[in-house]
This record gives structure tokens, sequence and C-alpha cells, in this order.
């Protein structure tokens, strides 16, 4: 089972293929949603943005007994994992790649067009 623990609002505007939300607070409180009806040994594969509440949310679930909770980290961690190995993309925190890319193609189409007119 895929869980999305940030706020509504955020699972809202954007969240991954399959994703059932139950908010950290909501768990923090001890609603534990459609989980209540889980063996204890199930799958359950949480994500949140970064990965800090969903480490929260796999320790509140071991402290309900469930021994079988995994952290994927945050929600660009999932989407990543779910496009396959056909997409490969830099992580969002990636920037110097993107830079470098950036800077490699500016210089590309500068010594092309030194090249043309010269």
């Amino acid at each position: 089972m895929l869980v999305d623990v940030r706020t509504p609002s955020e699972f809202k505007a954007r969240h991954a293929e399959g994703a059932t939300n139950i908010p950290l607070e909501d768990l923090e409180s001890g609603k534990i949603g459609v989980l209540v009806v889980l063996e204890k040994n199930t799958l359950i594969q949480m994500y949140c943005r970064r990965g800090g509440r969903a480490s929260r949310a796999q320790e509140l679930l071991a402290e309900r007994g469930f021994t079988n909770v995994q952290n994927l980290g945050g929600l660009h961690d999932v989407l990543r994992m779910q496009s396959g190995p056909d997409e490969e993309w830099p992580s969002a925190g990636d920037a110097a790649y993107v830079v470098l890319v950036m800077a490699v193609g500016t210089v590309a189409i500068a010594l092309i067009a030194w090249y043309l007119l010269a």
C-alpha cells in the first residue's frame, strides 16, 4: 500500500499514482484510516515532500505493531520510481546538473554561430 502522509491540500495538488492520503497529523492523533484493516506485516510504503514526515509516520506505525513499513522519501523520489528506467531525470536538488546542461548548450550554440559567421 502506498501512503502519502502530506496534508490534504498537498495531496490534492499532486500525488503519486495509487497513493492514499493519510496525513501525518491524523497518524499522530491515532487516526490510521484504512490501515486499521491491514495485517500488521502488510507492506506499507510512505512518502511526503522530502522524507521527514514519512520517517515520523514510519515510527508511529512501528509503535502500533506494523512490521513492514518503508519510507520512500519524497514525492519526487516516488514519481521517479514510478516512471521506470526509461525516464531517468535529475533529482530536485540537482540544480548544478541543470546549470551545467544549460551552459554546455549555450557554448555549443555560440561555437556553431561563430563557425557559420566566420
